[in-house]
């Protein structure tokens, strides 16, 4: 029980406290310069690697920083290379246009939209699978078999483009782009000839220091509307589901049995704890629309 009220408590504070804290994400050009440094604290760093980047976060009172996981096939220039952030009592635009403009560190950065979404990625289906499939790449820019689509990618900057989840009933297209993806999302749904439909990536954190026990999870979609899909890269002890009043609805040991039951679940917020077979545990927010 005291478990419980401690999961509990962290959901509250992130909802109900600290309101002048505000939260970012940032890609690096180089995953090697600018990441974090770990000096002793559990799961999030104050510091990185790179003084300049670590100029600006004392400037901005940044207090977490730490590398964030999104979709499973990240390419290899991305992996290592997504970040997130948190400034406590801080101008959080400013702190954006200060990341933004230490460009030969940072290729782009912004405010944290919507917990455990990525601001610079999609997940997009198609309406035929054959139109819109991408066909090679032109000054870095993905280039498709559709002309529509093609001025799509130019005008938002999208260098990476490819099948996910290739054979199953999640099969869809991933992809990053040097833009805020929420003007991306608006574009590609308004080619509603060629795009079925889009979705914000989700995206997840470590939970240690220790590279032996990083755990990455994936959950997608998230809002979701029909059943989610889990992705982690550890065995899983226990996975649980919990309402709003803290009362747990659903645990199992199979992530696929979770899937399944996750269509049945009524639209609201739910919380998932995740425990796995190491000892890890981790707690993230599902909304079904």
């Amino acid at each position: 029980m005291k478990h419980l009220y401690f999961f509990l408590g962290l959901f509250f504070i992130n909802y109900f406290g600290f309101a002048q804290y505000h939260q970012f994400q940032l890609v690096l050009v180089d995953s090697n310069v600018g990441s974090e440094v770990y000096l002793g604290c559990a799961g999030c760093s104050q510091e990185s690697n790179d003084e300049g980047l670590n100029n600006i976060f004392q400037n901005h009172n940044v207090t977490c920083y730490q590398t964030a996981y999104v979709y499973s096939d990240t390419p290899n220039d991305l992996y290592g290379s997504i970040h997130i952030g948190g400034c406590d009592g801080c101008n959080i635009a400013q702190l954006v246009q200060d990341l933004n403009n230490y460009d030969s560190v940072i290729m782009i950065a912004s405010e944290d939209y919507e917990e455990y979404s990525f601001n610079h990625g999609l997940n997009l289906t198609l309406v035929d699978d054959t139109i819109g499939t991408p066909i090679g790449e032109n000054n870095g820019v993905v280039t498709t078999n559709n002309t529509n689509l093609n001025q799509i990618f130019t005008n938002f900057n999208v260098s990476y483009y490819t099948i996910a989840n290739a054979g199953t009933s999640y099969e869809n297209y991933e992809l990053f782009c040097n833009c805020d993806a929420t003007l991306l999302k608006q574009e590609l749904d308004m080619l509603s000839t060629i795009v079925l439909s889009t979705d914000y990536m989700s995206m997840g954190v470590v939970l240690s220091t220790e590279e032996s026990q990083m755990t990455h999870v994936s959950i997608h979609p998230n809002p979701f509307k029909d059943k989610i899909s889990i992705k982690i890269n550890k065995a899983i002890e226990s996975i649980e589901i919990y309402d709003i009043l803290g009362k747990s609805i659903y645990k199992s040991s199979s992530v696929s049995e979770l899937e399944n039951y996750s269509s049945t679940l009524k639209s609201g917020v739910y919380l998932l704890k995740i425990t796995t077979k190491d000892g890890n545990t981790m707690t993230k927010k599902l909304i079904k629309s």
